[in-house]
């Protein structure tokens, strides 16, 4: 039943979209976050593997863990911003086609 929550959330929110109404995914952070996605896909689980063989096997109690937690996270976002803007958009300007030269390409010019 979530499932088809979430589709009719993501309907709604790419027809507001499309028609040029305001949408909480359209604000600047969540542009960031999305550009960024999937350097963030890449490299979570190796900062979770890394973290997790960094602070050994130790429990640590609620608080410290949530805050271990937010920590990798944090370190996960950043490394997933340095990826996306030192490799991601570099490489994407240098091969990637640009929207003129595609739409002049789609005309026949």
């Amino acid at each position: 039943m979530l499932v088809a929550h979430a589709a009719l959330l993501i309907a709604a929110a790419a027809m507001a979209d499309v028609k040029g109404e305001f949408t909480l995914f359209r604000n600047r952070a969540m542009v960031r976050l999305g550009e960024i996605s999937f350097a963030f896909y890449l490299l979570h689980f190796i900062v979770l593997a890394y973290g997790r063989k960094v602070l050994g096997r130790d429990l640590y109690s609620t608080p410290v863990a949530s805050g271990l937690v937010v920590l990798l996270l944090a370190v996960s976002m950043l490394t997933s911003w340095a990826l996306y803007a030192l490799v991601e958009r570099p490489i994407t300007r240098r091969w990637g086609a640009s929207r003129r030269d595609k739409r002049n390409a789609a005309v026949g010019i």
